[in-house]
């Protein structure tokens, strides 16, 4: 229990931190966004700012963590002084091979535009400017990589504070060094140096925090060290494996150079859905990796293993999915919210939003991949990951160039989104194949049960949040409310089915898809031919069959199965006062029938069936709107005590019945004789005798 604490405490500090950087991030991407919105010197400015971010990503939150970290807890066992030496020889190499590469990449910089913007040479001018930009913040490469040694140090002395607060030093130092030299300086340029001198603090704010823990270690060259060459053989595949994202994003830029703006673009969504990115993933791959390379040097407590990989699965879901939810609802707002000033135009933020949309499509996939790939690193093997980083590379790039012709920008970020679930699926069999094949103790048998339960129950939460959205076209508010709440909903009862809060949170989707179920089905009235959509029948028996056969028992079938009766009553009543007398009334039979046992048999039965109702009312009667309310109130209690004995039950429900009835039939003449109630009362109480006998 004290370790579990110890875990959710370090947690806490890195995603609040890691919080308030991605706050400060987006300042300074609104801050660059007002400066040059969405336009050609903005694409420079990106471009250059991606080359040495692209390292920051890589190396920062990734390859040279996961590969330093288990090589130094195993030292720090043995003891301080050989985790000092390590750390010193690996910071001199570290040192002389960056500066020979910033060295390279100055001579060749032009060259490598072509690898990375090979649009922009049909605009020399736009060329040009991108060549001198990438040239000045290139050795920011330098300064990040040491600053993510020193991190990586930290983080395996369990203090995670620093590392995670270093990313604030960059947004500030940007924002206040280029309103410093935009005066004397090209603001792009200007941009470009702030980069640099944010680096030069972070490196200095690092150092500070080593030697304050009494680790300061020297230059020390010894490149033939044992420990020093499993570090770089492993260092290899670790920057492709652990940068899957930011390399998937990189080739989406390369390709999306060929459109005017599509790299501001795709920048600005990317950083949108970084944060929660950023929250989520980078705070596990954060936490989990000095704890499980702890665990695995230790070779003690295998199995708490298993237990810390489960629970870092279930929670990134739980967060991931309802965060991508939130942000395919509420895209246009949040980009006009944070982007819409300056020169970054209405259009711009129609195709920005279109692009994050997308993009939040693959953030679960994402996150999933930064909670999977520590188990492989804590262990040593780099190979595995890399493997599946290369495939899922292949597939963007190939998804990328299919895509970007018919939907340009938004293809580009579908392709990105799709390979990133490709990436996440191969990982996951290929742990199933460790787990029955070779029998590693990486894994259990529950993570197998674990992932094929809840991927199941994933699938079907997907496609009736697909079938709910298409039979309710309701305004982005509620949509968003409801889909949201509905997440929460079956993550709570598949994954934490003991908490029953997230139960009665979820409870608030239902009124809404049946509400505007209802509301949007009076256009049958226009076309007589309309009938209720039989696919939602059909997609509803077979996720009823599915989760029947998946949990081994009987479970209440899906509410879809429910919303496609309320659509046959509705479609019934609507046609039947078209006829006369005895012969319009068949509808009653149909809605006892209906009513008598769905309480038992369907998903929210009998009160879906009345909040359909109160809907369709509300669309198409909104005069009588006060007794809508009326018979609502009166709907809920009766579906409250409908399993009491028939006397209270049956008394309920023959007079909501009846006033539904009375409320359709006086909507052309409200002082109909109110004998015509009584008369419809006894009809529906005749009918519901029927029924039982």
């Amino acid at each position: 229990v004290k370790f579990f604490v110890t875990l959710f405490r370090s947690s806490l500090t890195v995603a609040f931190f890691t919080f308030v950087s991605r706050i400060f991030g987006l300042s300074r991407e609104l801050f660059i966004a007002s400066l040059f919105g969405a336009s050609s010197e903005a694409d420079s400015v990106n471009v250059a700012f991606k080359l040495p971010n692209l390292f920051r990503r890589i190396f920062g939150e990734g390859a040279l963590s996961v590969v330093f970290i288990p090589i130094f807890n195993a030292k720090l066992l043995e003891s301080t002084a050989s985790a000092r030496h390590f750390a010193g020889t690996i910071f001199t190499i570290l040192l002389f091979a960056l500066i020979i590469i910033v060295i390279l990449m100055q001579i060749f910089m032009p060259a490598l535009m072509f690898i990375i913007a090979p649009g922009f040479y049909d605009d020399l001018e736009k060329f040009n400017l991108t060549v001198i930009l990438c040239r000045i913040t290139i050795p920011y490469l330098v300064f990040i990589s040491v600053t993510a040694l020193l991190g990586g140090i930290l983080n395996s002395l369990k203090r995670f504070a620093a590392f995670a607060f270093s990313p604030i030093i960059l947004s500030l130092s940007v924002i206040f060094i280029t309103l410093l030299f935009r005066n004397h300086l090209q603001a792009s340029i200007a941009v470009s140096v702030s980069l640099l001198v944010a680096g030069i603090l972070q490196v200095v704010f690092m150092f500070f925090c080593v030697v304050k823990l009494g680790l300061k270690f020297s230059l020390i060259f010894a490149p033939f060290d044992k420990d020093v060459k499993k570090f770089l053989f492993n260092m290899g595949p670790a920057s492709i494996s652990s940068g899957v994202q930011q390399l998937n994003i990189f080739i989406s830029q390369s390709i999306a150079s060929f459109i005017e703006g599509a790299i501001s673009i795709l920048s600005y969504a990317d950083r949108i859905y970084q944060f929660p990115l950023s929250i989520i993933g980078v705070t596990f791959g954060t936490i989990l990796l000095p704890e499980l390379s702890q665990i695995y040097s230790a070779k003690n407590n295998l199995e708490r293993i298993s237990t810390i990989q489960n629970n870092a699965i279930r929670v990134g879901l739980l967060l991931s999915l309802p965060a991508a939810c939130g942000i395919i609802a509420l895209s246009q707002p949040i980009i006009h919210v944070i982007y819409e000033r300056g020169a970054f135009t209405i259009e711009d933020t129609v195709k920005t939003a279109e692009t994050i949309s997308v993009f939040a499509l693959g953030l679960p996939a994402f996150i999933f991949t930064k909670i999977l790939m520590p188990i492989f690193y804590a262990n040593h093997d780099t190979k595995t990951p890399l493997k599946v980083t290369l495939y899922s590379l292949l597939v963007n790039a190939i998804l990328n160039i299919i895509l970007m012709i018919p939907f340009n920008h938004v293809g580009i970020a579908l392709g990105s989104s799709i390979a990133a679930w490709y990436n996440v699926l191969l990982a996951c069999l290929i742990m199933l194949l460790v787990i029955y094949v070779i029998k590693s103790h990486y894994f259990n048998y529950y993570f197998s049960q674990f992932l094929w339960v809840k991927s199941s129950m994933l699938a079907i939460t997907i496609l009736s949040a697909i079938c709910a959205y298409s039979i309710s076209n309701y305004q982005d508010f509620l949509k968003s409310i409801a889909v949201f709440t509905m997440f929460v909903d079956h993550v709570g009862l598949y994954f934490f089915p003991e908490y029953l809060i997230m139960r009665c949170i979820g409870r608030t989707s239902m009124p809404i898809f049946c509400f505007f179920a209802g509301y949007n089905f009076h256009k049958i009235s226009v076309d007589r031919s309309s009938k209720p959509k039989i696919k939602i029948l059909i997609i509803g028996l077979s996720l009823s069959i599915f989760t029947n056969i998946l949990f081994k028992q009987y479970i209440t079938p899906n509410i879809l199965i429910s919303i496609f009766l309320g659509q046959c009553y509705l479609y019934y009543f609507k046609n039947s006062l078209n006829y006369s007398n005895y012969m319009g009334y068949y509808h009653v039979i149909f809605l006892s029938l209906l009513w008598s046992w769905t309480w038992q048999l369907f998903d929210y039965g009998t009160i879906a069936l009345a909040i359909m109702v109160l809907g369709y009312m509300a669309k198409c009667y909104q005069e009588n709107t006060k007794l809508t309310v009326a018979i609502t109130i009166i709907i809920g209690l009766a579906h409250a005590v409908f399993t009491f004995p028939f006397s209270h039950s049956y008394i309920f429900l023959i007079c909501i019945m009846g006033f539904v009835e009375y409320v359709f039939m006086t909507r052309k003449n409200f002082f109909v004789p109110i004998s015509l109630n009584f008369k419809i009362i006894s009809r529906n109480t005749l009918g519901i005798y029927a029924v039982q006998l």
